[in-house]
């Protein structure tokens, strides 16, 4: 695909991927022809959020959920910046971008084709409170009777929701 088409699509935003898994893949078997099955190894980096104010942004994903800036590319009048949770380079990122030419970074309308980003944490506590710390406003932590998790919702300044999951210790 030439150009930016690729940014317009809608990125598959799963994060919540098994804890102790070595990397952010998966491998799947596939048929090969009647014959043995082929392993197939799917990762997913992550998703690419566009953002209306690259600094506001990247002070919520640093600030709010300790992710790192990773690298800072710039493409002509686009910028990208990649943050990571840290963990290597099998582990998701979050990408942001933003294009500074007129009229291609107009205000987000978020419609009914996205939901959420799904981030699993280990302490959904620490994670509101750092949130809280640094000046955002997280939903409050409820717990699920059904499957003992502690789930919350936040935002981040440009409208993507995301779901915080703390899973039962056994669970993860």
């Amino acid at each position: 695909m030439s150009g930016y088409a690729w940014k317009t699509l809608l990125p598959v935003i799963f994060l919540a991927l098994p804890l102790g898994a070595t990397a952010a893949e998966t491998t799947s078997p596939t048929a090969n022809n009647g014959a043995e099955a082929a392993s197939l190894r799917v990762g997913l980096i992550g998703p690419a959020l566009r953002s209306t104010d690259l600094e506001r942004s990247i002070k919520f994903y640093t600030s709010g959920f300790g992710m790192t800036v990773v690298r800072q590319l710039a493409f002509g009048s686009s910028t990208e910046v990649i943050l990571s949770f840290g963990g290597g380079r099998e582990q998701p990122v979050i990408l942001l971008y933003k294009d500074a030419a007129p009229g291609k970074s107009p205000a987000i309308e978020h419609g009914n084709g996205f939901g959420r980003v799904v981030l699993r944490v280990s302490d959904a506590a620490a994670l509101s409170a750092r949130l809280v710390a640094a000046g955002y406003q997280p939903g409050e932590i409820r717990s699920n009777s059904v499957n003992n998790m502690k789930v919350f919702w936040v935002a981040d300044p440009d409208g993507y929701k995301y779901e915080i999951s703390e899973l039962p210790a056994a669970r993860q």
